[in-house]
């Protein structure tokens, strides 16, 4: 019988730690989740609706930290309506 434990909801899958990462223009699916405290799941659901722009590189997306940011601004401009 095996115990799993569970991870709080809003404790991110990849936090950003350290500076370098932090200065970095293009971020993974699960790093870009991080920087804006969402779930990879929810992340790639907006990439493939097409709300959030990504780079497909071979398999991999890449998010720039503009789109991040823009995305994050709209998010907030689309609350505060």
């Amino acid at each position: 019988m095996s115990i799993q434990k569970k991870r709080a909801v809003d404790t991110p899958v990849f936090p950003i730690q350290n500076l370098q990462l932090q200065l970095r223009r293009g971020f993974r699916i699960a790093e870009a989740a991080a920087y804006l405290g969402l779930s990879p799941w929810f992340v790639e659901l907006k990439i493939r609706s097409g709300e959030l722009p990504a780079l497909k590189l071979c398999r991999h997306y890449t998010l720039l930290r503009e789109d991040l940011d823009a995305f994050l601004d709209a998010e907030r401009k689309k609350i505060a309506a």
